[in-house]
């Protein structure tokens, strides 16, 4: 005779919050379920597509609104140029101290430290990337 069967078996165990998880996928569509019960495995989402939708266009426009059209472009050149201030006036065709003042200028209307290492710069990059993505 062979080791002992019970004539029912047990249920496998599961955590409270595996079952709860499985249980709000199968019934409420993702449209509803708030974000903190939406599973990472149920996104196919980039960084860049989370970047084009309405609440981020709506952060990087009010971020932004102070800036003149002159502060942006040194902005972006800047940052294409790996914040060399010295290229970037090259490419814009201004002075080094003119790109150096603008920066401070955007500085003080940002609120953000940009010229020494900080989030601030993150959020300058991601604001004109998603502006500029509006725009193309």
């Amino acid at each position: 005779m062979g080791p002992y069967q019970p004539a029912h078996p047990r249920p496998q165990r599961r955590n409270l919050a595996q079952l709860e998880h499985r249980r709000t996928r199968e019934t409420v569509p993702d449209r509803l379920r708030p974000l903190t019960q939406i599973h990472i495995s149920d996104l196919a989402l980039t960084l860049d597509d989370l970047l084009r939708t309405e609440p981020a266009a709506a952060w990087a426009q009010t971020f932004l609104r102070r800036l003149q059209a002159a502060h942006r472009r040194t902005l972006q050149a800047w940052i294409d140029a790996n914040t060399d201030a010295q290229q970037a006036a090259r490419s814009l065709g201004i002075s080094r101290n003119t790109v150096r003042t603008h920066l401070r200028t955007a500085e003080a209307l940002l609120g953000s430290d940009l010229l020494t290492t900080g989030a601030g710069i993150h959020d300058v990059v991601h604001a004109l990337h998603i502006t500029t993505a509006e725009i193309t």
